[in-house]
């Protein structure tokens, strides 16, 4: 994870970092980014239990969807297969923080955060 947040920063090298509170969204890799990674396997968990995907930032959607296999979960609906995969974590964290301004990637965290805690996988 903390590989991946520094390629992103090392990536965006023309942000400044903030100094003001009222900067903290223009942060590229903030705290929430590496909880992101934490969120990033409960978020597919909630997403195949039929949550409504249009919350979800579009640049982030195909992320969860697409490497869905790498979970190695026979099941879509195994929740404890799927939160407990490295492999899919790490491929859908690589995915959003790639594809996604950081808007985005805290918009998929809180979408992940709200969506996972109703459908009982606590993040």
């Amino acid at each position: 994870l903390f590989s991946l947040i520094a390629q992103h920063q090392l990536t965006r090298p023309n942000q400044d970092i903030p100094h003001t509170a009222a900067d903290l969204s223009t942060v590229p890799c903030s705290l929430a980014n590496m909880q992101f990674t934490t969120a990033a396997v409960a978020i597919f968990a909630s997403l195949v239990a039929a949550q409504d995907l249009s919350l979800l930032p579009d640049c982030a959607r195909p992320c969860f969807v697409d490497n869905f296999p790498l979970s190695g979960c026979a099941s879509q609906t195994d929740f404890a297969c799927i939160c407990a995969s490295d492999a899919y974590n790490n491929a859908v964290t690589a995915c959003v923080l790639g594809a996604c301004q950081t808007a985005d990637v805290l918009a998929a965290l809180d979408w992940a955060t709200n969506t996972c805690n109703a459908a009982g996988v606590p993040l």
